[in-house]
């Protein structure tokens, strides 16, 4: 690249015409200092500094050339900039530091050397209030390289050099590092951090109520979020994370830690979070460990299997069954059992088939909108769903809604939004199976009355006042009700993954 550089600059007419071209931007504001500093090419940015370039200027996102190095695991580039005294603590436009990206990126050597020079760069926050330890818990990302083993090399720096803070600080959420720990589910981690946790919080005499410290601001403590950790990932990490959080938490000395197992400000436990990803191993865990968990009711009346029956597989509501048979019976406030929901959603016939082998009373069951279960699929037309209702019971085959509607009615009522072969098929299959073709149904409107014309004169209208509400910001499964409108908090993606794919474009760019 070098020699390209002064081949260009010998044919330039003029020193200022070849400082203006070692200075040119793309439409990104990415100079060649910066794709010399992504790149680690220190020769590069020598012969730009020689040459007069400033190479503090930084791109459109903020990002400066030690955060590029940082960013690209380029410990030469970071020391370069360091010695020609640039500014450790700059931030980008989401406030932060080299230390941020390098710890996003789980880069250890340049984490280690930022530290032992700038020792407070490791309490510096971002516009999130993320320290530079969360990220590197969130950095674990094995396809990209980052292994178990580098996160904990990154945290054991952290909890070295970094002050209490870390621990005991939490981001916009609320959650904490430890939180974060519990949701990547690395036990190591974990073990450090809730030692590291305990600590700070004594020291620091935080005793504003029991547990509230391990909580985030929805009432989320870290065995909440060990809940929503991948599935996938469970198996391979196993559960030695949660049997720690357990012994502290039944550590009678903390005022904060018996707060790992208090539920959400909705009344939600850890089991219905479990059951809500299917994470089928934390589900049996659970169970386990806290039996009464099975029998408790989030601030709508849902049990975990309830939460299950919407969202979760057949094995996790095999595990719920098996725990406590009676659970299938019981309603929410709304008036559904676990099969109205079920039904409701689609699930496939393997797990309405678990749920009627267990229960067969709850296929003739209506909710509070004395819909049953065949009512409930007719309206979605869930083919599979009402051959296996009707096999079940055909005793409410003809049983109306509240308002009218019977199971044969629901099912005309979409006919125009179904293929003719599928609704003659329904509709022969209600029949067939004893729909009375002699019941009426009108559907009623609503009426409204005018007001009369008043000739007093009006006082001038007011604008209307509307109470502002925050937006909800979190994605939501589809076909989510009304307490889980705002799905459990989940883990924003990978820190490094984000900052590399916007860093990655801009060097493209510029390079281009």
């Amino acid at each position: 690249v070098l020699p390209c550089f002064e081949l260009i600059e010998k044919r330039l007419s003029s020193q200022s015409e070849a400082l203006e071209l070692l200075e040119e931007a793309d439409d990104n504001q990415n100079r060649p200092c910066h794709v010399a500093a992504k790149e680690g090419n220190k020769e590069l940015m020598d012969y730009l500094l020689r040459k007069g370039v400033d190479l503090t200027v930084p791109n459109d996102k903020l990002f400066t050339c030690m955060h590029l190095g940082a960013a690209g695991d380029s410990l030469e580039t970071v020391q370069w900039c360091v010695e020609h005294k640039h500014n450790a603590f700059a931030t980008d436009e989401n406030g932060m530091t080299p230390l941020h990206v390098a710890a996003a990126n789980g880069c250890t050597s340049v984490c280690s050397f930022l530290i032992s020079r700038f020792k407070d760069l490791a309490n510096q926050k971002d516009k999130m209030g993320r320290f530079p330890i969360h990220y590197a818990i969130m950095s674990y990302f094995p396809e990209r390289g980052v292994e178990a083993g580098d996160v904990l090399e990154l945290v054991t720096i952290f909890a070295e050099k970094g002050s209490s803070s870390q621990f005991t600080g939490r981001m916009r959420g609320g959650a904490s590092a430890l939180h974060l720990a519990c949701l990547v589910g690395l036990p190591d981690v974990v073990s450090l951090l809730l030692s590291k946790t305990l600590k700070a919080c004594e020291e620091e005499k935080k005793k504003e109520g029991e547990g509230w410290r391990v909580r985030d601001r929805k009432g989320g403590s870290p065995l909440y979020y060990s809940a929503m950790g991948n599935p996938d990932q469970t198996p391979q990490h196993g559960t030695s994370h949660l049997d720690e959080l357990m012994k502290y938490s039944a550590a009678s000395s903390s005022v904060h830690l018996p707060g790992l197992l208090l539920p959400d400000r909705k009344k939600r436990t850890p089991l219905h979070i479990a059951a809500y990803y299917s994470n089928t191993v934390l589900v049996s865990y659970f169970i386990k460990k806290i039996p009464d968990w099975v029998k408790a009711q989030d601030s709508a009346g849902w049990l975990p299997i309830h939460t299950a029956s919407k969202f979760g597989k057949g094995t996790t509501i095999s595990a719920l069954v098996t725990a406590w048979k009676e659970c299938l019976m019981v309603r929410t406030k709304k008036g559904r059992l676990p099969i109205h929901l079920a039904v409701e959603r689609g699930a496939p016939t393997s797990v309405l088939a678990s749920i009627l082998r267990a229960s067969p009373d709850c296929a003739t069951c209506l909710d509070g909108e004395k819909r049953s279960a065949l009512s409930i699929a007719c309206r979605s037309v869930n083919v599979a769903g009402i051959k296996a209702l009707i096999a079940q019971s055909k005793s409410v085959i003809n049983t109306p809604d509240e308002d009218g509607r019977t199971p044969l009615f629901c099912v005309l009522e979409k006919g125009g939004t179904l293929r003719p072969s599928v609704a003659s098929s329904v509709i022969k299959l209600l029949i067939d199976n004893g729909s009375d073709l002699s019941v009426t149904y009108t559907p009623t409107t609503p009426t409204t009355t005018r007001k009369p014309a008043t000739t007093t004169q009006q006082s001038p209208k007011t604008p209307p006042t509307t109470k502002s509400r925050p937006l909800n910001l979190r994605a939501s499964k589809p076909g989510a009700s009304s307490q889980w409108e705002q799905e459990p908090p989940q883990a924003s993606p990978s820190p490094a993954r984000s900052f590399s794919s916007s860093s990655s474009s801009s060097s493209s760019s510029s390079s281009s």
